[in-house]
């Protein structure tokens, strides 16, 4: 089996969808084209025959019919060429309903396996990205960090004037406590006279 890939140029508002391809895809050129077509039309694509003779693939589209398309074509020249019904059926899920109905499992071929050096290279630079994108999010993290220490002292800052106005204002109010009883004996003094 070769898995291969292309670069991912559509929106964000793709999802990925699972295709299985049924019939007489496997020995006849047929993932190689489709390799070649995802490639031209820009589509982010992992392909790869399976052990039951299906060939299976991984793309990126917010139209799975027009990929259905899009394989039947590719799947019409070659039986042009070869005289020979390629496509059976066409079958596809969203990546993630497959997921669901399969126990979180998409199911590679058990033997012969061989990833080509585009996927190897595809993979190396996502490995790459993401490693990139840890240590900015490291770096943004010990900012934060940072600015929360900041604001830790801060509030603390705060929480101490605050301390001292609650003591200001109780010492105020026994001074006023104490003025009160004061007036009082100036009122009681003054009646007495």
């Amino acid at each position: 089996m070769t898995i291969t890939t292309s670069n991912n140029t559509h929106q964000p508002t793709e999802q990925t969808y699972y295709f299985i391809i049924k019939g007489n895809v496997q020995m006849v050129g047929f993932r190689d084209r489709l390799e070649e077509m995802f490639i031209n039309l820009g589509i982010s694509s992992a392909i790869y025959n399976y052990d039951d003779g299906s060939v299976r693939v991984e793309v990126n589209t917010d139209d799975p019919e027009f990929i259905k398309k899009a394989i039947l074509q590719v799947s019409d020249k070659i039986k042009k060429s070869l005289n020979k019904d390629i496509v059976k059926d066409v079958e596809y899920y969203p990546l993630i309903e497959y997921l669901k109905l399969n126990k979180g499992l998409i199911p590679l071929p058990s033997k012969n396996m061989r990833v080509d050096i585009n996927t190897l290279n595809d993979i190396a630079n996502r490995l790459d990205l993401g490693v990139k994108y840890i240590g900015e999010i490291k770096v943004n993290l010990e900012k934060m960090d940072n600015k929360l220490d900041v604001m830790n002292n801060k509030l603390d800052t705060m929480n101490n004037k605050l301390d001292t106005l609650v003591e200001l204002q109780k010492h105020s109010l026994d001074k006023l406590d104490t003025l009160i009883e004061l007036q009082k004996e100036i009122v009681e003094i003054l009646k007495n006279k």
